[in-house]
């Protein structure tokens, strides 16, 4: 009885390791196919930094009006 659990835990375990190593395989694949077919872009311009004086006067033309 008990060697057959044994054997079933290790065939179980087994299983899990290789279907585990095939999916780590197949997403690095997957990874570099998709990057040589489709590569990055490159990053946008940064924005240009607001002043406090600037949000100030917009909330202050903005609370003006209504």
């Amino acid at each position: 009885m008990w060697s057959s659990a044994v054997q079933l835990t290790i065939i179980g375990m087994g299983v899990v390791f290789f279907f585990l190593a095939f999916l780590v395989v197949a997403v690095n694949l997957l990874s570099v196919v998709t990057l040589r077919f489709f590569p990055e872009k490159p990053a946008a311009p940064e924005q240009p930094e607001i002043n406090d004086n600037l949000i100030a006067a917009i909330i202050g033309a903005v609370t003006s009006k209504y």
